[in-house]
């Protein structure tokens, strides 16, 4: 199974300008993140252009997640990244992380106005386990809407 980004990429319909930002505490430059993104995409079927072109689209940024004073780091890369690929700042941010920092990072995120469609969208999607039972879920989807 081919990762689902790649596999948009290889079919043209993923925009020219993009970036995709990976963020964890591993300290890695977007060189090294993008050579540890090789072994998760296919090596056969297609070229190595191909490939090479899809990984250009892929960044890095080191921060610990729950921390809440490593989110300015977070912000300024991104408008960096706008700015350099004269992209929209349209953010997907895409949780896949332990269910503990499902609270931490939206308020996180919310603190430096990376929640605020001002010049571009902003969207938060949860990996699950969306709580541990109903109850939980209710109040995490409650604690979202607070930030998102």
């Amino acid at each position: 199974m081919r990762p689902a980004l790649y596999e948009l990429h290889t079919q043209n319909l993923l925009p020219e300008k993009l970036a995709v930002l990976g963020v964890a505490r591993t300290k890695l430059t977007d060189l090294e993140f993008r050579e540890n993104m090789k072994e998760f995409l296919p090596d056969q079927s297609h070229t190595q252009n191909d490939i090479d072109a899809f990984l250009k689209h892929l960044y890095y940024q080191p921060i610990s997640t729950a921390d809440s004073i490593d989110y300015p780091i977070l912000k300024s890369r991104l408008e960096s990244l706008s700015k350099e690929l004269d992209i929209p700042e349209n953010y997907i941010f895409y949780l896949s992380t332990p269910p503990n920092l499902y609270q931490i990072i939206p308020q996180s995120l919310a603190e430096v106005g990376l929640n605020v469609p001002l010049n571009g969208y902003k969207r938060l999607i949860i990996e699950k386990p969306f709580g541990t039972d109903l109850k939980s879920a209710q109040e995490l989807n409650i604690n979202l809407i607070n930030y998102f």
